[in-house]
């Protein structure tokens, strides 16, 4: 579920690098959202202030902190994870981390018909 939550912060954040790129008014009546004809007669259009830019960025600002925070609450709430591999006999160095932490590696020698339990408090 991390990765997931990682991935769409992700994704959200190049999102609004993009849309930042764009002048769009999104509580403009007009067809066109992103200009404003400058008068009846002239058929030139002017194009948005950065005010549009503001509250698209206030907004993506916005999900990227309640992403942070569920994030924050999903690491709370879940439980310790394992994982099985079976290898051939020999030595291993395995590492393990998250992004909030320092990375822990072990090393290991395994030898044919062993089984072995590494915990990683992370």
């Amino acid at each position: 579920m991390e990765l997931s939550l990682l991935r769409s912060a992700r994704l959200g954040l190049e999102v609004l690098e993009r849309a930042s790129r764009r002048s769009v008014d999104w509580s403009s009546a007009n067809p066109c959202p992103s200009t404003t004809p400058k008068d009846d007669n002239a058929g030139s259009e002017e194009v948005q202030g950065d005010s549009a830019h503001t509250s698209l960025d206030d907004a993506f600002e916005t999900i990227a902190e309640f992403m942070a925070q569920t994030t924050y609450q999903c690491k709370a709430q879940s439980s310790p994870e394992d994982f099985h591999i079976e290898v051939s006999p020999g030595t291993y160095k395995i590492t393990a981390g998250t992004q909030d932490s320092q990375q822990q590696t072990r090393v290991v020698r395994i030898n044919a018909g062993e089984s072995m339990n590494l915990t990683f408090h992370l």
